[in-house]
């Protein structure tokens, strides 16, 4: 938990920006965006209500795009993202689909459930696997 509120942290004094052309099932997106989530869970790190509407037994991908123009745009949507509000913020879009692919300029440095994956990438792609497992309640 530690880590994700750290990174928050840090990212409005960073201000990262990227060039995003993003592709899923049934849509494209292609402009600026300094953040992007992909999950099925609706909370990361502990705190994070980063896409309070996503269902893990669904079958879907939720993945969270947002820009903030600003420094102070940025640090205003924390709050919102903590509460799981930032949804309803015009700068920041919420969809859901079975594939999504990301490209990106410059490349972005992947993170995958709290732990850095791979190198810069300017390409990925993300597909949700609908699996049944049991769970054991002792």
């Amino acid at each position: 938990m530690i880590r994700y509120l750290v990174a928050a942290l840090r990212a409005p004094i960073q201000k990262p920006e990227w060039t995003m052309s993003l592709e899923w099932d049934d849509g494209t997106y292609e402009g600026p965006a300094s953040l992007i989530s992909v999950g099925n869970w609706p909370i990361i790190g502990g705190i994070f209500r980063m896409a309070p509407g996503a269902d893990p037994t669904d079958g879907l991908l939720i993945f969270v795009v947002g820009h903030a123009s600003t420094h102070r745009r940025m640090i205003s949507l924390l709050p919102k993202v903590i509460r799981g509000t930032n949804i309803y913020n015009s700068a920041v879009k919420q969809y859901q689909a079975c594939h999504f692919a990301i490209r990106s300029d410059p490349a972005i440095l992947l993170q995958v459930e709290g732990g850095l994956r791979g190198t810069d990438s300017t390409e990925s792609q993300h597909e949700a696997i609908l699996a049944q497992f049991d769970v054991l309640d002792p």
